[in-house]
C-alpha cells in the first residue's frame, strides 16, 4: 500500500468520524489498511469492539461505516466479501418525487443521519451497471435544497448527484410530460432594489460537463422512454421529448405567465423552459464538490397557464417518474464511463 493511499484513508477516517460525532476512530485504521491491501470490504467480524461499543454501533453498522470510508478514500475493493458499488445521490423536494425514484430501486432500506436525524431511502439500481442510490427529500425552496444537499453529501459521499422532480413549463417549446435536463439553472430572484427601480442580478449555476454530455446522448437515443414505470394519464399524448435547456429556480410558485414574476423571468432569463424552486440551491451546495457529477432533471407536470389541482394530481406522478427514468439512465451512463476509465488505468 502506498503512503499516499494510507494518507487518504487517514484523512477520510478523521473527517468522517468528526462529521458524525464518532470517537476512537484511530482503532479502525489497521482494519482499513488491511482491507485496502487485500481489496476486500470490511466485514462485521473485522470491527474492533473498541470502535463499535463507544459509538453505540452494531458490528454491521460499524462495518458499513468503515466501507464508506474506503469508498470515499478512493479505495477499489472487490473480492469474496462483495464489491462496493458506486453511490449516486438523488435529491427531491416532494415525497411523490422520492416515491417515483424508489420505484426503480431494489432492496430499499431506511438510513438515519447519526447527528441530525434526517431520514433517507437507500436502494440499489439493478442496472446494468448496478449502483447504490441514496434518495434525499428536502423541502420547497433553494435554501432548504442547499442545506439538505450539503448534509447528504457528507453522509453518502456520492460520485454523482442529481436533482429529480417536477416543474412548470413557461415556453411553447416544452409540453406537459416532457423532461428538461438543465444545462444551466438561473436564480431569477437575485436583484438590486432601490427607490423607483429594480435591477436584475440573475445568478447562474451550471451542470457538470460530463453530466450535460451524457444527458444529450440519453435524450437523443430515447432509450429512457422505454424505462418509464408510469403510463400517461391521457390516451392522446405522444412520446415525451427530453430537452437539454436552462430552467429558472426561485421562491415563488407561478400560476400565470402574465404574473409579474413570470414576466420578469421572460425578460431576464428568456431561454429558461421551466420554472421550479430548488435547482439553484442544489447546485450551490455542489459547487464546493467539483468531483461530483451533477445535473437537475425535471419532468414537466404543467404549463403555468394551465395549472390546476386536477391536472397536478394526474400528471405530477407521471412527470416525476419520467424525470427519474431519464436521470437514472444518465447516472448509469456516467457510472459506466467511470468504470471504463478505471479499468483502462
Amino acid at each position: 500500500m502506498t503512503e499516499a493511499a494510507e494518507r487518504s484513508i487517514v484523512k477520510t477516517l478523521t473527517q468522517m468520524c468528526r462529521a458524525r460525532g464518532m470517537r476512537d476512530g484511530t482503532v479502525l485504521l489497521d482494519v482499513l489498511v488491511r482491507a485496502h491491501r487485500d481489496s476486500v470490504n470490511v466485514a462485521p467480524s473485522d470491527v474492533p469492539d473498541e470502535f463499535s461499543l463507544p459509538n453505540g454501533l452494531s458490528k454491521g453498522k460499524a462495518a458499513d461505516f468503515a466501507n464508506e470510508i474506503l469508498s470515499a478514500a478512493g479505495a477499489k475493493v472487490s473480492g469474496k466479501r462483495g464489491e462496493l458499488l458506486p453511490m449516486v445521490m438523488i435529491v427531491t423536494a416532494l415525497p411523490l418525487e422520492a416515491d417515483a425514484v424508489a420505484e426503480y430501486l431494489d432492496a430499499i432500506r431506511e438510513v438515519e443521519h447519526p447527528t441530525t436525524g434526517s431520514l433517507y431511502q437507500v436502494g440499489r439500481f439493478p442496472g446494468p451497471p448496478a449502483f447504490d442510490v441514496a434518495v434525499v427529500v428536502t423541502a420547497p425552496g433553494n435554501e432548504s435544497a442547499a442545506m439538505e444537499t450539503e448534509r447528504a453529501i457528507h453522509q453518502f459521499h456520492p460520485t454523482i448527484a442529481l436533482f429529480v422532480g417536477v416543474a412548470g413549463g413557461v415556453k411553447d417549446d416544452v409540453a406537459v410530460g416532457d423532461v428538461v435536463a438543465a444545462d444551466y439553472v438561473y436564480d431569477y430572484s437575485s436583484a438590486k432594489e432601490g427607490e423607483g427601480f429594480i435591477h436584475a442580478r440573475v445568478k447562474t449555476a451550471k451542470a457538470t460537463y460530463a453530466a450535460i454530455q451524457r444527458a444529450r446522448v440519453v435524450a437523443s437515443t430515447k432509450a429512457w422512454v422505454a424505462v418509464v414505470k408510469r403510463d400517461s394519464p391521457t390516451s392522446d399524448s405522444g412520446e415525451p421529448a427530453a430537452l437539454i435547456k436552462p430552467i429558472a429556480a426561485g421562491p415563488r410558485l407561478l400560476a400565470s405567465t402574465g404574473a409579474p414574476t413570470a414576466l420578469w423571468i421572460k425578460e431576464h432569463a428568456n431561454d429558461a423552459l421551466a420554472v421550479e424552486m430548488e435547482g439553484y440551491g442544489f447546485h450551490a451546495a455542489l459547487s464546493a464538490y467539483p468531483d461530483i457529477e451533477a445535473i437537475v432533471v425535471r419532468g414537466i407536470s404543467d404549463v403555468v397557464d394551465g395549472k390546476s389541482a386536477q391536472s397536478d394530481k394526474a400528471w405530477q406522478p407521471v412527470a416525476a417518474s419520467r424525470a427519474a427514468a431519464f436521470a437514472l439512465t444518465v447516472a448509469a451512463g456516467l457510472v459506466r464511463s467511470a468504470e471504463a476509465k478505471r479499468s483502462s488505468r
